[in-house]
């Protein structure tokens, strides 16, 4: 039996074309209502799976095997605190052998399939 209110999203997306989302900048506006944050960050980040020259940040549509962390969204003013510190985990700085494959360097779908 269905519990009603299960199946509602508790976040509706972006409230208009253009609008911001709460507490972020407003560079980073939607393109469409109902937009989700990952919406929005693709399509201001990306333009045929590259990153728009002159872009400070990279589109996150692309795959990378490294953790890599900015805080692209938070408006300090707005939100109250500073953004985020950026930090990053990267496979070329690993002190022991890399467990990923040679697929994952420039990311390919062989990446996931263990040899």
């Amino acid at each position: 039996m269905a519990v009603p209110g299960l199946t509602v999203s508790v976040n509706t997306g972006a409230a208009a074309a253009g609008a911001p989302f709460p507490n972020t900048l407003s560079s980073l506006s939607a393109a469409n209502p109902g937009d989700t944050m990952a919406d929005t960050r693709a399509w201001n980040t990306c333009a045929n799976g590259v990153t728009p020259p002159g872009s400070a940040t990279p589109c996150s549509e692309l795959p990378t095997i490294d953790v890599i962390y900015s805080d692209v969204w938070t408006a300090p003013v707005a939100a109250g605190r500073p953004a985020d510190k950026a930090f990053s985990y990267l496979y070329a700085n690993l002190s022991t052998p890399s467990p990923a494959n040679t697929h994952c360097t420039t990311w390919d779908p062989l990446c996931r399939k263990h040899h």
